[in-house]
This record gives structure tokens, C-alpha cells and sequence, in this order.
């Protein structure tokens, strides 16, 4: 009986896995056609797997991250000691724009101040609109303090010393900074700096004195966001100059016209100006290439990254060479780093020990990091992809979406990118002067932006000397206006009795009046040493690289007086000289 018994379950056994046979046959057979033809071909295989991956070692990222960490250090660095060596200037409380002025001017339209009682709602809608620790003071030495401990955390995390408390830290420094510096922190490397600096913080190693054999591995998905960051970062800027329709991308003119209007040239843009037509034709060429299409091969295996990152690299170094664009181009190659693994990082780096498993992360640890993860992807991939729709793509948002993107905005981690969509063909310059008497007027110089005709044009990037930046968007802004003016003149319309400064070149034009020692410490010099000038105004010209016979004359420029923009002016009663 107990064979008969066994005999019936082991046919029923055999029945039910027929079944389940049966159910999957399909399956079956797709897969043992799958590994007869890999088995035919391996040869293929192999030779495929070595030209697009290269080695079989495992993909890690430790020597990577380890690379990137420091070099975002040394951003951090570059970026607060050329604040620091300006902030009083710009922002301190004789500044051109005085950063404690500008909170009572929040804190009145708030209409409490943010530490009375009973109000914490009030408090944190403060912080969310405008984040910044100002808001507890915002004098001379907590600018200071915010500057000089950016610089201090920014050593911390070169050294290897607490990256993720280094990170937080630096990236709410820089942040308070940006939020209360209004127009002279607000160029898209500062943006992209605090979303480096912010996606930094869920890669770093949670150890507080990390090491190559004692880390954890760097979670891939946020690598893969800062690749879809560089995607962003590079096609959008390809994009916006397409979708903006401007006739010179679209001619593959606009180097002709890039070297000598770019805000502050160097001496190599001097040369690369003078070349012919047809080279500079092909370098845009080449630029739509290396920004268009190579991006896309971002998310390729590995060798096929080798691409991306050499182009994207050959780009960034051109614009490094030839322009003076702060830490803009460090940034981009930093980011080109996470197109590497250990492998490629290794070979040149050789001294560097690298470990392919890593330290095991705790459970608690690693479920933290996961959930905060998962919660970084749902929000930056979608803000991502509508900030970079509506500005390279010119697409608008939904309402929602235009809520939520607003909502996230103050922390300027999140951001749209397009450098040069539209290429300036002319390049205004405005000449600031003074005068005792309105008769007999001296030039105030700019340490860096173009004034004199003989002085070369010169390197100053990593450093950004911010006033000399905002003087070039003032006089694009001038040049509009005066071509307004022309246009309703020829038409027989009424001009405008006078043209309209931004309101910080207002600013500025008083502390020269006042012969504020600050504000004119961003100058090369002051020509009135003894005593303010009674009068101030402002000439714009158009200024233009000289060829190599003017050049032989000793001239860097030549220029042509276009009107005046501003003035003469003089100091309101109400303001005293100093």
C-alpha cells in the first residue's frame, strides 16, 4: 500500500511539473534560443563587450566620488575667497547694496520681526521665501562670518574631514549669501553650485573621517542624477541657443561676434577673434556637436561615456581658455567626473587604492539614505525636466507645475540652465567720470572689465569681480534704451528727457559722489584722492577688438562715442559728501 502511495504522489508530482512546464514553455524556449545563439557567437560577444565596455571588473565609484568630493572643495573655496574679498563692497553696510538694509526691508514687509512670540508660522514662511541665516543679523562681521566659514568648511572637506556636515553647512552658507546679495549673486553658476553642492550632500560617505577601505558605496542613482544634471547643464545651453531663433547661432556666426562682446575677454579671446571666418563657422559647428548630441551617451556603457566626457571636457577648456567665466567651467568638469568609474579614475590616479565591495551600511543607515533618496529623485526629475522645457524648449508649464517649481524655488537647488541663448553683436561700454566743476572730467577705472585702450585684456577667472560683471549687463541695458530713443526720434515721437539706471548703478553713482572708501576699493583707482567729485556721469561707447596692424599702434580697442547715458549728476542735498 505505502508503494502504491508513493507511486501515485511521485506521477502527481510529475504531472504538476509538466504543468508548469507547459505554463512557461514559451519562456523556455526563448531563453535556450537566447543561450545557443550567445554560445554561437561568442566570439562576438566578447569582441562587443571589450569595445563598449572595456573591462570586466565591477562598475564602482569610490575613486570618483573620493575626486569629486575635493574637487567641489575646492569650488567651494575659490568661490568664497572671491566673495569675501568683495563683500563689503557690495553688500556690507556701506556697500552698494547693503545686505542689512535690504532685511528691514523684508522684515517690514513681513510686518513682524521674525522673533516675536507667537508667530512661528510667520517665522518659517520667512525662511522658506527668503532662506538665509541673515535673518538673524545681517551686519559686516556675519558676513564675514559667512565668507570666512565657507572657507574654513571648504578646507574641511578637501581634507576628507565630516563631507556631509561640511556640505549642509557650506551649501547654507552660500545659499544666505545668494539670497540676500540680490543682483550680484544671481548668475546661473551660482545656481549650479548650490545644486552640486545640495546632490553632494546624498553622496557623500556618512562617515565622519571617511576612508577608501572603510566608506560605503556611493548610492548609483545619484550619480545618475548628476549625469541628467549634465544633460540639462550642456543640452540645454544647445537647445536655448536653437529655440531662441537668434540668426547668428543659426548662421554658425556667432563667434564672429562672441570673443570681443563676452563680459570680461582675456587675451586668448583677443587671437581667437582674429581668426577666419570659416574656422570660427566650424567651431560652432563642433560646439552644437559636443552639446546636442554627445550629452545623450551619458547613460552608454563604459566606454561609450568616454565621449561625453572627452567632448563636454574639450568644450569646457576652450571657454575656460578663451573667456572668463568665474567657476563655471570648473563646475562642468567636475561634473564630467561622474561620467568615470574607478577604472578610468585609477589609471590616473595609480597611488590611490580603490576597494570594489566597500563597507557594508548599516540597516538603519542604509534606510535612511534610501528614503531620502527616493524622495530626491521624485523632486528633482520632474522640476528638472519642466524648468529645462520652459526655458530651452520655450514650452510652458502647467499651473501646478509653475506652483510647485515656484514653491521650490528660494533654495535655488533645482534650476534651468542656457547660457548665451541670444549672441550680443556689439559691445556697449559705459565710462563712469567726475568733476569738480562739470567742466574737466577724469575716468574712474575698473580693475577688470574694459576701459583704457592699451591695457591688455587679462585672466581673472576662478575669481568674478561682480561689479565689473553687472557693469556689462547696465550698459546692454543702456545700449537698449538709446536704441529706443533713436527709433522714436526717427519716427517724430517724443524722446525720454533722460535714460533710467538700474537701481544699484544709482546706488553705486552715491557712494562715488560720497567718495565712499568701501565701494571704490572695487575700483582700480580713485582720480580724486583729496576730495569726492562734485558732478558724476556716464558715457557709452562702442567698443571693438583692433586687428593686428592697430595692435602695432600699442591698442587693444578702439572705440566710438555713442551719447551719454547718465548725468551729469550731482549729490542730493539730503547726502552729504563724506
Amino acid at each position: 500500500m505505502r508503494l502504491r502511495a508513493a507511486a501515485r504522489l511521485g506521477a502527481w508530482r510529475r504531472l504538476r511539473q509538466r504543468g508548469r512546464a507547459g505554463k512557461s514553455s514559451g519562456d523556455h524556449w526563448l531563453r535556450s534560443r537566447w543561450a545557443t545563439y550567445r554560445h554561437t557567437h561568442a566570439a562576438e560577444f566578447e569582441t562587443l563587450h571589450r569595445l563598449l565596455v572595456g573591462t570586466r571588473r565591477k562598475q564602482t565609484h569610490f575613486l570618483t566620488r573620493w575626486l569629486f568630493l575635493r574637487g567641489l572643495g575646492i569650488i567651494y573655496l575659490l568661490a568664497f575667497i572671491s566673495m569675501h574679498s568683495q563683500v563689503d563692497g557690495l553688500i556690507g553696510s556701506d556697500g552698494i547694496l547693503p545686505a542689512a538694509e535690504y532685511v528691514e526691508v523684508l522684515e517690514t514687509a513681513y510686518n513682524t520681526h521674525w522673533t516675536t512670540k507667537g508667530q512661528p508660522g510667520r517665522a518659517v514662511e520667512r525662511f522658506w521665501k527668503i532662506p538665509t541665516l541673515c535673518w538673524f543679523t545681517a551686519s559686516d562681521k556675519a558676513l564675514h562670518a559667512l565668507t570666512l566659514g565657507g572657507v574654513a568648511l571648504a578646507i574641511f572637506l578637501v581634507c576628507g574631514v565630516a563631507p556631509i556636515p561640511c556640505l549642509i553647512l557650506l551649501w547654507m552658507a552660500y545659499l544666505s549669501l545668494s539670497s540676500v546679495s540680490q543682483t550680484f549673486l544671481g548668475y546661473q553658476w551660482d545656481t549650479l553650485i548650490l545644486e552640486v553642492g545640495f546632490l553632494a550632500i546624498f553622496l557623500a560617505p556618512g562617515n565622519l573621517r571617511p576612508s577608501l577601505k572603510r566608506e560605503s558605496a556611493p548610492p548609483l542613482v545619484v550619480i545618475w542624477l548628476y549625469r541628467l544634471l549634465l544633460i540639462r547643464l550642456v543640452c540645454a545651453s544647445g537647445l536655448a541657443k536653437l529655440s531662441s531663433w537668434d540668426p547668428t547661432w543659426w548662421s554658425l556666426t556667432a563667434l564672429n561676434y562672441h570673443y570681443e562682446t563676452q563680459p570680461i575677454p582675456n587675451v586668448i579671446a583677443w587671437y581667437a577673434h582674429q581668426l577666419p571666418d570659416w574656422c570660427q563657422q566650424l567651431s560652432v559647428g563642433g560646439m552644437f556637436f559636443a552639446q546636442l548630441l554627445l550629452p545623450l551617451l551619458v547613460f552608454a556603457p563604459r566606454r561609450v561615456r568616454l565621449l561625453p566626457f572627452w567632448g563636454t571636457v574639450l568644450v569646457q577648456v576652450l571657454i575656460l581658455a578663451t573667456g572668463n567665466y568665474c567657476f563655471f567651467n570648473l563646475l562642468a568638469l567636475l561634473l564630467c567626473i561622474l561620467l568615470l568609474d574607478d577604472v578610468a579614475v585609477q589609471r590616473c590616479m595609480p597611488w590611490r587604492r580603490r576597494d570594489d565591495n566597500g563597507r557594508p551600511q548599516r540597516v538603519w543607515a542604509k534606510i535612511v539614505r534610501t528614503i531620502c533618496v527616493v524622495l530626491l529623485v521624485a523632486v528633482t526629475v520632474p522640476v528638472g525636466w519642466w524648468q529645462m522645457k520652459q526655458r530651452a524648449l520655450r514650452l510652458e508649464m502647467t499651473e501646478r507645475q509653475q506652483k510647485i517649481v515656484g514653491y521650490l524655488a528660494p533654495f535655488r537647488s533645482i534650476n534651468s540652465y542656457g547660457l548665451f541663448a541670444g549672441m550680443t553683436t556689439s559691445r556697449p561700454e559705459l565710462i563712469v567720470e567726475g568733476s569738480h566743476d562739470g567742466k574737466e572730467w577724469q575716468t574712474y577705472e575698473f580693475k577688470w572689465k574694459p576701459s583704457d585702450l592699451t591695457v591688455r585684456p587679462r585672466q581673472v577667472a576662478p575669481h568674478q569681480p561682480r561689479l565689473d560683471w553687472q557693469m556689462w549687463f547696465e550698459a546692454l541695458s543702456a545700449l537698449r534704451q538709446l536704441e529706443q530713443s533713436e527709433a522714436l526720434k526717427q519716427k517724430g515721437q517724443q524722446r525720454p528727457r533722460e535714460m533710467q539706471p538700474n537701481d544699484w548703478f544709482r546706488k553705486f553713482a552715491v557712494r562715488l559722489l560720497e567718495g565712499n572708501e568701501t565701494v571704490l576699493d572695487l575700483l582700480q583707482e580713485n582720480p580724486f584722492t583729496e576730495k569726492p567729485p562734485t558732478f558724476i556721469r556716464v558715457l557709452i561707447y562702442d567698443y571693438k577688438f583692433t586687428n593686428f596692424d592697430e595692435r602695432r599702434e600699442g591698442n587693444w580697442w578702439r572705440r566710438e562715442l555713442l551719447g551719454t547715458y547718465w548725468g551729469p549728476k550731482r549729490l542730493p542735498p539730503s547726502r552729504p559728501a563724506r
